[in-house]
């Protein structure tokens, strides 16, 4: 082990977080902070022992795809956006289209529908333990752009069924709690 750097792969934009499936040699690379560059899109690299190479674009259709997440046993990517109260469930194995991925609110009350940005809750980062899945969000003071009201909103944990995507339990915290990443 020398330290060598054995590969490279130059992204249009600064990536946030990325997460491996180490079975088909995949690196998923979410797209990070919206002022260097176009960031929803997910990179899909495949590695070997000298070279990164691009082999897919995932639109997640939000801004600042932050926390990412491969499942070895489902074979999905679970992505968050820091911008967006959304969720988007990836199956790499099938080529994109207009169901893949597909989107979740993760606000359904406030955020049925994808036309409006809302950002009550402020997703960070995704990890599971298949079948479930977990999504910090460090939510905060929110301000409602059409009444202009400012809610409290607390700090919380996303407990989700991966496979039918349903939100299963929801722990909040303190209001500056700031839930960040888990393991």
């Amino acid at each position: 082990e020398d330290n060598e750097l054995l590969a490279s792969y130059n992204t249009s934009s600064m990536p946030a977080l990325l997460s491996i499936d180490q079975v088909n040699r995949r690196i998923y690379v979410s797209g990070g902070n919206p002022s260097m560059g176009e960031t929803n899109k997910i990179l899909e690299l495949e590695y070997n022992e000298n070279s990164l190479e691009l082999i897919q674009e995932w639109d997640v259709q939000f801004t600042y795809a932050h926390g990412i997440h491969f499942d070895p046993i489902s074979g999905n990517v679970f992505v968050v956006s820091k911008t967006h109260d959304w969720l988007a469930k990836i199956d790499p194995s099938q080529e994109p289209s207009v169901t893949n991925p597909l989107l979740y609110s993760m606000d359904s009350e406030t955020a049925p529908t994808f036309d409006e940005p809302w950002n009550r809750l402020k997703p960070i980062h995704i990890t599971s333990k298949y079948p479930y899945m977990f999504i910090t969000c460090s939510a905060g003071p929110w301000t409602d752009f059409y009444t202009q009201i400012t809610e409290n909103i607390p700090g919380q944990v996303q407990m989700w069924h991966m496979e039918d995507m349903i939100l299963l339990a929801t722990a909040e915290f303190d209001l500056y709690s700031r839930p960040w990443h888990l393991e």
